[in-house]
């Protein structure tokens, strides 16, 4: 670097190396003298070197300028991170997550702006705008109600997407676990939406409460039910996946991305007793599995098969695992209540592995237009499950589409014998034929 010359700083001066000529010129006031060898002394303006300009040539720049920037850039970021604070208190109003970006594409949904970076996250529409699309918070005008492990989170996920639907995006669990906070705040947690839109809520927990189809109706009384089933095997498998992982979270692994999510959720809450990791509720949780299931709970213990057999082979039907495909003993007292017309049952396996002809099924059951078509999806085969492709390429979560554990063939079987006089009333009462429920 060529020396200073003179011997008092009354300009910025930035010049690019082995040049007279200056690039930029800037006055400033600064009185300390520099000597003649080019050393700055402390408290002077330093000359450094920043990012290459123009064409990757090097330039020299006052580092009062890279300070100033840097004390602005703070200022700018707290004024943002201070917002998002003040605006974290509405869930259901903005959701932020630490990889949006600017750079995030965002797609407008009803009252919200979706983002294509992950499941999920929608940032409420400034104020004027959501006046004049008419946007207000609204009870739920379907409710998914069941089954866990069925498809309930993929339905979810796909129909949030569709310009006339307003997803709740958190399970309500109002009528089997929250119901004595109030219609009040049942509705507060609703999302917004335009008049024209439907609100949907998805909290598979309702499906094997029996006293749940009545609540809702009595408060609801023109809300559509959507239920979708697979094949009772398979979900109980995934069931006792999706169990073990929250008790490995407990134990072992508690601050993962994944453990983190499941924190609040009421089967994680549950203690873990004696060397079989059998699952038992607290006395809090007992009540709560009283008013839902009647008393039936989950009993997972290192290995499937311990979970769902008897030492002599007989299925434990008492088990959450068994019980919820079960689907005859349950949907009886939601057709009690709900005539045809109000409900949709929808078969699991067929929108697993083709979800197109399913939401089609759901746009005319809810008398929305068509908007999902082929082109909207895509398989991805690293996850092995399908994706959007529309409005943006986007996928769900790594906590979708777990391993499963290798079940013998004996198990299978008798699981499968165990399920076929439930299917076949499944489908002589429903006329719901499947490749499973013969």
């Amino acid at each position: 670097m060529p020396p200073v010359q003179g011997n008092r700083i009354d300009d910025v001066i930035i010049m690019a190396p082995n040049s007279s000529d200056p690039i930029m010129e800037r006055k400033h006031s600064d009185k300390n003298r520099v000597p003649q060898n080019g050393h700055i002394p402390n408290g002077a303006i330093h000359l450094v070197e920043i990012t290459p300009w123009p064409s990757g040539t090097p330039i020299q720049k006052s580092s009062f300028l890279c300070t100033m920037k840097r004390i602005i850039v703070f200022l700018v970021s707290l004024l943002f991170f201070s917002t998002l604070l003040l605006l974290g208190g509405d869930s259901a109003r903005v959701q932020f997550h630490s990889d949006l970006s600017p750079k995030v594409v965002r797609s407008p949904v009803g009252c919200y702006l979706k983002t294509a970076d992950r499941q999920g996250y929608f940032a409420l529409m400034e104020d004027e705008e959501l006046e004049k699309r008419g946007c207000e918070r609204r009870f739920p005008q379907a409710v998914i109600s069941g089954t866990k492990k069925g498809g309930t989170t993929t339905l979810k996920y796909f129909l949030s997407y569709h310009p006339d639907v307003a997803m709740a995006t958190k399970e309500m669990k109002f009528f089997n676990s929250n119901y004595k906070k109030g219609m009040d705040w049942y509705k507060e947690n609703m999302p917004y939406s335009t008049e024209t839109q439907v609100t949907i809520e998805k909290t598979p927990g309702y499906f094997v409460g029996h006293a749940i189809p009545e609540r809702i109706n009595s408060f609801l009384p023109d809300t559509k039910i959507i239920i979708i089933m697979r094949d009772p095997v398979k979900r109980a498998i995934s069931d006792f996946v999706h169990m073990t992982s929250k008790i490995n979270c407990r134990d072992e692994n508690k601050d993962s991305r994944h453990c983190a999510r499941l924190e609040n959720k009421e089967e994680y809450k549950r203690s873990v007793n004696d060397t079989r990791t059998r699952v038992n509720a607290s006395k809090e949780a007992v009540v709560k599995s009283l008013e839902s299931h009647e008393g039936r709970q989950y009993e997972i213990h290192k290995t499937f098969q311990e979970s769902v057999l008897f030492p002599n082979g007989t299925v434990k039907s008492h088990n959450l695992l068994i019980d919820k495909g079960m689907y005859i003993r349950h949907l009886q007292y939601w057709f009690k209540t709900y005539q045809p017309d109000r409900m949709l049952l929808l078969d699991g396996e067929t929108f697993i592995t083709d979800p197109g002809p399913t939401l089609i099924k759901v746009e005319e059951f809810l008398g929305i237009r068509h908007y999902f078509t082929k082109d909207h999806f895509y398989f991805d085969e690293e996850k092995h499950f399908f994706c959007l492709k529309k409005p943006f390429r986007n996928c769900m979560s790594d906590s979708k589409g777990r391993d499963h554990p290798d079940v013998s063939d004996d198990v299978i079987a008798k699981l499968r014998e165990f399920y076929r006089p439930y299917n076949e009333e499944l489908a002589k009462h429903f006329n719901m034929t499947t490749l499973w429920s013969s």
